[in-house]
């Protein structure tokens, strides 16, 4: 080594001992690790689609011709309702009986037939339509004097009143029915699908006035009333998406199945203006319009909730961030506040706890959680980050 390379080397060491030596002697920062914890989303299941069929049967005199045909028809219909595996009830009711005069009004009494998942069905038989229902929850069954075991639907008669001279009244009817104050507590539940069914061979003449007598002249209707109908129909859900309405009806034809009729004009178009299903009966079996009203009846995906969220270690006091990720979307974070109302507090170390509380407490855990509270809970395909520092990331002298 010469002279030269040595005083360098000199040089270094020197001054690397003075580094050491002022860091030993003076005070020394910790810099803390951050933990992020990535929380899973709550998840969700499948429970069956929730349907309430009001089944309308016209009482039209003309009916009388086609009825012995279309009875097997209709058989076949409330099979495939019965062995669809949807949660429904269902009631059938005639198009030509009065729903607001007390003296005629269509009783519920012995009508409503429902599915397994409802508790009038006995116990043994009974299936929990979703993951922890109780059977003697009175919200899922109806008082066992509206209960038949069967489908009953009306028969057209000769003695219907109206509809035997060609007068029905079914949109009228139909929007009365579905606004009584027993149907909507008895037999409708908000959270199912509404499916309004017609089955005619006839026009509704609901609101309509007819030409004067000795003419040919068309029928004139009252718009207002029949916009009224509509909206009765549409405000009996909380949203429109939940009301369906299905015309099995002759379709622009003066002879359907052997008989006169007349064309359902009126009933179609209450379903093209509520998304449903059309279904001409001169030409189609009536199974077909079960297909229709498939279409539009899914399982509905049941969210789980999560209030839990789990970390790995124990977390400094103060450090604690909770970001949360609506459907799971990493690109629209919302800082959740530390709150015990509608944020988050630390549970500190909690065994075998359920992280789930929605539908039923599930997903048992241990460890150091986060509890959520009110809208900060996820649901669903909510996501969440805990960020913390460990409680050992401390300054140290």
């Amino acid at each position: 080594m010469n002279k030269k390379s040595g005083f360098y080397l000199k040089s270094i060491l020197s001054l690397l001992s003075g580094v050491l030596l002022a860091s030993a002697c003076g005070p020394q920062t910790f810099v803390p690790g951050v933990v992020r914890s990535r929380q899973s989303a709550a998840g969700s299941i499948t429970i069956p689609a929730k349907v309430d069929v009001v089944f309308g049967l016209s009482q039209n005199m003309t009916m009388l011709n086609i009825f012995p045909g279309l009875q097997s028809e209709i058989s076949n219909f409330m099979g495939k309702l019965q062995s669809s595996g949807w949660n429904y009830r269902y009631v059938g009711i005639p198009l030509g009986y009065s729903q607001v005069n007390n003296s005629t009004v269509f009783p519920l009494n012995n009508k409503i037939s429902v599915s397994r998942y409802d508790t009038n069905t006995p116990q043994p038989n009974w299936l929990p339509p979703y993951p922890g229902a109780n059977y003697n929850a009175p919200l899922l069954g109806i008082a066992s004097n509206l209960v038949s075991a069967n489908f009953i639907y009306p028969a057209p008669s000769v003695s219907s009143g109206h509809m035997a001279y060609g007068l029905e009244y079914g949109l009228r009817n139909q929007s009365e029915f579905v606004s009584r104050a027993d149907v909507q507590s008895q037999f409708l539940r908000q959270d199912a699908l509404l499916a309004v069914i017609t089955l005619s061979n006839g026009e509704d003449r609901s609101y309509g006035t007819p030409p004067p007598a000795g003419t040919t002249g068309a029928w004139t209707y009252d718009t207002a009333q029949v916009n009224n109908a509509l909206t009765a129909i549409s405000s009996v859900k909380s949203s429109t998406a939940l009301v369906k309405y299905y015309s099995m009806v002759a379709h622009l034809t003066t002879s359907c199945l052997g008989g006169g009729n007349w064309s359902g004009i009126r009933y179609e178009s209450f379903a093209d203006h509520f998304g449903g299903g059309k279904v001409d009966i001169c030409t189609t079996p009536l199974s077909a319009a079960f297909s229709a009203v498939a279409q539009n009846i899914q399982g509905t995906a049941l969210p789980f909730r999560r209030n839990f969220l789990t970390i790995a270690s124990e977390p400094k006091v103060g450090s604690i961030r909770v970001i949360r990720y609506s459907n799971g979307d990493v690109n629209s974070p919302v800082e959740v506040p530390e709150d015990a109302t509608n944020g988050w507090t630390l549970a500190g170390y909690l065994t075998n706890q359920a992280t789930i509380d929605d539908p039923i407490p599930m997903d048992i855990r241990t460890g150091y959680m986060i509890e959520l509270h009110g809208s900060a809970r996820l649901i669903g395909s909510d996501s969440a980050d805990v960020i913390y520092q460990n409680i050992g990331s401390v300054t140290s002298e």
